[in-house]
């Protein structure tokens, strides 16, 4: 059955800045034909098939655009156009249905020329990792020949929309980034080129915060974490207090700071300092809270967390983890838990339930919490709103029983639950962790191993998996050292993050709620790097 035609806006304008972007645009066009009126691409020097590209989609090609100068070049194509509402995205973006659908109606009836309209662009997360990334941008504005771009990299438009005097409004539409923006490659070369750009702005104009972030930012994904370091404690005294940009800079530094280790009280300093110009940030709170839990201060963690949780927010316009909320009630849950204070926990993981009821990750740590008290019933009633299917459900079913089974240390009434649920392909870990505690406990090392494997390759930060590698190697030294040897390739290389915990072992006697790390929150602007696991 043919997609039926979506709606266009006749005086809508689509506007791409491109440069050597054969690969990421087709997607993009393709997201936006049906939508724009008009689609303008400037090409700036590409020397890839960018310009092919953008003509098989009929898109009006813009050449001699600056490459060196993304202010220029945007400005190039708001002169050409035509469209009395300009909508910007870049190379890789697409609109999601949601927004293709609202978009003509609301340019048709609601929109108003007097105001600039900020966009929630959306990044997914890496595979195998909890929550994606998300900021508001201004992406629509009205064609207006006083509206020009300012700045050589991440330009912006504020110093003109304030001149004008029109108000910005946040729409709940979305803009969508692919996930290109986890690929190692395109990181590099896009912080590169970042660099580049900043160091030529501030030849130009002299030391200003935004440039510097920039700066640093890119040196932190290239991997130069020594002057990364440098730049971001740089730019502090060229920002202004409380902006957007500090609290960035802040979160870049922490970011590199991470990267080296015996910086850890300078971590932790800078983040008391950034919490007094922003106390109730919920992003630098569970830092915080990770740093405590790193130095075992449990009860400064948890006083962390539970700030976070009852009046933490974040800046819209700041890169954060699109689901804060859920990560701040998690983590404060975890310290809980260390601490011996599970019933508190459960309380946390109740009440954020009832914030966000279709929560998989509260719903699991709450899940685990049960399995750990050997209550059943309650366990199970969590499973149904994990699982889609009834044959699914069923499985996960004999997994969650088995696991009660095994914390009660009931191996012979625990391994059928569990063998059950993983002939019907049961992979959850719960079912996987359970099964190969099973199978150490009642001797079956071999039957073991391959579960361990399994389990390593869904959670491959879990470090309790690795506490039972090396059981099985005390136990059974005869076993092939490649067989029990974890795999880490899917962690190779740091990757620039601020982390919201430190993660911690899990207690191997008995199971603690929740998966071992929570998520990190990324660095400023352009390094996107996922979330970890909870």
């Amino acid at each position: 059955m043919s997609t039926p035609p979506l709606p266009s806006f006749p005086h809508l304008t689509v506007a791409i800045l491109a440069h050597n972007a054969e690969l990421t645009l087709p997607a993009t066009l393709a997201s936006v034909k049906r939508l724009a009126s008009e689609v303008l691409v400037v090409d700036t020097a590409s020397t890839d098939g960018t310009v092919q590209v953008a003509e098989s989609f009929q898109a009006k090609i813009i050449t001699g655009g600056d490459a060196m100068d993304h202010a220029a070049a945007k400005n190039l194509a708001l002169h050409q156009a035509t469209g009395k509402w300009i909508l910007w995205i870049e190379p890789g973006e697409t609109l999601p249905l949601t927004t293709i659908s609202r978009l003509p109606m609301f340019l048709q009836s609601e929109a108003n020329v007097e105001q600039a309209y900020l966009l929630t662009v959306q990044v997914p997360p890496a595979a195998g990792h909890a929550s994606g990334e998300q900021a508001l941008q201004v992406r629509l504005i009205p064609n207006k020949p006083q509206l020009t771009f300012v700045g050589r990299v991440h330009e912006t438009l504020y110093q003109s929309i304030q001149d004008l005097g029109l108000k910005l409004v946040a729409l709940e539409m979305a803009i969508d980034r692919g996930v290109q923006e986890h690929a190692p490659e395109h990181s590099a070369q896009r912080a590169l080129r970042e660099y580049q750009l900043a160091e030529l702005q501030l030849a130009d104009r002299g030391p200003q915060g935004e440039a510097l972030l920039v700066k640093a930012t890119a040196l932190a994904v290239l991997k130069r974490h020594a002057e990364a370091i440098a730049t971001f404690q740089q730019a502090l005294p060229h920002s202004d207090r409380g902006s957007t940009t500090m609290l960035e800079i802040y979160y870049g530094l922490l970011t590199a700071y991470d990267m080296v280790p015996e910086c850890e009280d300078e971590q932790v300093n800078t983040c008391l300092q950034a919490l007094e110009v922003f106390p109730l940030d919920a992003q630098l709170l569970c830092a915080m809270g990770g740093y405590m839990l790193r130095q075992n201060r449990l009860d400064l963690a948890i006083r962390s967390y539970a700030i976070a949780v009852g009046h933490g927010h974040v800046d819209p316009l700041s890169w954060h983890l699109a689901d804060i909320g859920q990560v701040t009630a998690a983590s404060l849950c975890l310290a809980q838990q260390l601490a011996g204070k599970d019933e508190d926990a459960q309380s946390t993981l109740e009440e954020a339930i009832q914030r966000f009821p279709t929560s998989t990750r509260l719903r699991r740590h709450l899940l685990t919490l049960h399995i750990k008290h050997g209550q059943a019933d309650e366990a199970l009633a969590q499973v149904d709103h994990l699982v889609e299917t009834p044959t699914a459900s069923e499985a996960f079913r004999s997994a969650v029983r088995g696991a009660v089974l095994g914390v009660q240390k009931n191996w012979s009434g625990a391994l059928p639950y569990l063998q059950t649920a993983y002939a019907a392909n049961c992979r959850d870990p719960i079912c996987l962790r359970w099964l190969a505690v099973a199978y150490l406990s009642t001797g079956k090392i071999d039957a073991a191993v391959p579960i361990l494997q399994q389990w390593q390759a869904l959670e491959p930060a879990n470090t309790e998996i690795d506490t039972y590698f090396k059981a099985v190697a005390e136990i059974s030294p005869q076993t092939s050292p490649e067989i029990l040897e974890p795999s880490r390739s899917s962690q190779s290389g740091p990757k620039p993050k601020l982390r919201v915990d430190e993660g911690q072992s899990v207690p191997h006697g008995e199971p603690l709620a929740g998966e071992v790390r929570s998520p990190r929150i990324i660095g400023p602007l352009s390094t996107h790097d996922p979330t970890a696991p909870l």
